[in-house]
């Protein structure tokens, strides 16, 4: 499963992943057991190295049961970490992924 192109203004921020590093992602049916069923994560890192996670999830709205949800989360490094490595599918070493200057 791919992501989708996708901005958001989230605390007065913009996330897009268009301008962002796809660090990590992961589908329900092989990742970690807090990942719900039918829910994706896709952990990113903009460039001003601030990492946020776009989340899909399928939800039924009237007869459709095939329905897809998307959204952004921004996320702290803190958070971000055992995310990276919940996650089954590893696009980015760890290094390269949280060794970059701190973000002010």
């Amino acid at each position: 499963m791919r992501h989708i192109r996708m901005s958001a203004f989230v605390g007065g921020r913009r996330y897009t992943t268009d301008r962002a590093t796809l660090l990590a992602s992961g589908e329900s049916d092989s990742g970690p057991e807090w990942l719900p069923r039918d829910k994706t994560a896709f952990l990113f890192r903009g460039l001003d190295g601030r990492y946020f996670a776009q989340f899909r999830m399928f939800v039924q709205v009237g007869l459709n049961p095939h329905a897809e949800r998307y959204w952004i989360e921004p996320m702290a490094e803190t958070t971000a970490i055992p995310l990276y490595w919940e996650l089954p599918e590893k696009l980015v070493g760890y290094y390269e992924a949280f060794a970059s200057p701190r973000v002010t």
